[in-house]
């Protein structure tokens, strides 16, 4: 029969337990070092892809503001959606002709501005409205109203009505141009450069507060510059 030791169960036993204790330590360190992982943020590819949409529609805002000026407007002739417009604003007020020019949105392709007039008979008064109008729904807005008489805008011909003409759109504005409406400058005539002649205004009118007031309106240097070049190309080639 084996004779059992004391001393060396003692040991062994003291052993065991600094091992069972390690153990416990080790586990309670692992525990902790996940725990900590799991709090720290981690960055996602969902994460990056909402980084990448932010910074993008930041982008786009600032392509928006930087494209929130326009002088690039085209006849009613050119434009295929000028009898339905006709058709829809004369159920407001009958025997609206659209003038030039119509005038597109730069932030949202699918809104254009113009301006129309039509002759009323019976009180012998042009009236003059301003559209925003939606090209994919064909709904729109009259944004302004007003019945003039002859000589009724200071700067005008005393014996002219006025007619009004969306030349422009500059940050939330229509840029209107103001003449008689039987003013004929030539074909060559830039638009927007004849309120340098006597007879003719610039206005600009905010979309947000049509009726807030006109304000006379300065062209940009560099939108005069083009004109003027594309004017004075026009006379030379003319024969």
């Amino acid at each position: 029969m084996e004779n059992s030791n004391p001393m060396k169960n003692r040991k062994e036993a003291k052993k065991s337990t600094s091992n069972l204790i390690i153990g416990i330590l080790v586990v309670i360190v692992l525990i902790l070092a996940f725990s900590w992982m799991d709090s720290v943020p981690q960055s996602s590819d969902t994460d990056m892809a909402q980084n990448d949409d932010q910074e993008q529609m930041g982008n786009d805002r600032n392509s928006d503001e930087s494209s929130s000026q326009t002088f690039d407007g085209f006849l009613p002739d050119d434009w295929a959606l000028t009898e339905r417009a006709e058709n829809g604003i004369n159920t407001l007020t009958s025997g609206q002709k659209i003038d030039f020019s119509i005038i597109q949105d730069p932030s949202d392709e699918n809104v254009v501005y113009f301006s129309a007039h039509s002759f009323d008979d019976g009180d012998g008064l042009m009236q003059i409205g301003v559209y925003k109008y939606r090209t994919d729904n064909y709904n729109f807005e009259r944004l302004f109203r007003r019945s003039y008489n002859e000589g009724s805008i200071d700067g005008l011909p005393t014996t002219e009505f006025p007619v009004f003409h969306v030349v422009g759109y500059d940050n939330g504005a229509l840029v209107l141009l103001v003449q008689g409406e039987s003013d004929s400058p030539g074909p060559c005539a830039e638009p927007i450069l004849l309120p340098d002649s006597d007879g003719r205004l610039l206005w600009s009118m905010s979309i947000e507060d049509p009726y807030g007031g006109f304000e006379e309106y300065t062209l940009p240097s560099d939108v005069r510059m083009e004109a003027q070049e594309m004017q004075e190309t026009c006379l030379e080639e003319m024969p």
